[in-house]
């Protein structure tokens, strides 16, 4: 019987906060500052290819105009190297300049590291907010940008706690 009212109890508390997490994700997906992905999207590097930039003003002006309090991350970056490293209480990515052609210019963004539990980082969320605004800033510079998803292989150390 006590077994039964540890169930119960469990449920009346566990459920309201699921219900209210999908209520929240669903929320930052209709206000777009969010996109509904797999969880393994941390796991993925984004490669962006835009029309050639003369210069790179537009990147540089984007990425420094992220709401970066919305997002719980801070920027460090090298504008004139066109590198950026984004910093999360527990997680991190980059996005840099890969080429620039004569006809194209090319960026790659990707989580550096993040902390998680059972295969979901601690901080998806956040880090979904940053990486929806990296695709809305190139897709504003070119909104024919191509951008492709490249699998990263991650070196991991696990951990028996």
């Amino acid at each position: 019987m006590q077994f039964l009212i540890v169930i119960l109890i469990s449920l009346a508390i566990i459920v309201p906060i699921v219900i209210v997490a999908q209520k929240k994700h669903e929320q930052l997906v209709d206000e777009g500052a969010i996109v509904e992905r797999k969880i393994d999207f941390v796991e993925k590097a984004e490669i962006y290819t835009i029309k050639k930039l003369e210069d790179f003003s537009p990147v540089t002006n984007g990425v420094m105009n992220f709401n970066y309090g919305d997002i719980r991350c801070t920027l460090d970056g090298d504008k004139a190297k066109q590198t950026y490293h984004f910093k999360g209480g527990d997680w991190s990515a980059d996005l840099w300049l890969v080429g620039n052609s004569e006809t194209e210019t090319v960026y790659r963004f990707e989580f550096a590291n993040w902390s998680e539990r059972r295969g979901i980082p601690y901080s998806a969320v956040n880090m979904n907010k940053l990486e929806t605004a990296v695709e809305k800033l190139f897709m504003s510079i070119d909104p024919n940008a191509m951008v492709r998803a490249e699998k990263i292989e991650y070196k991991t150390n696990h951990s028996f706690i």
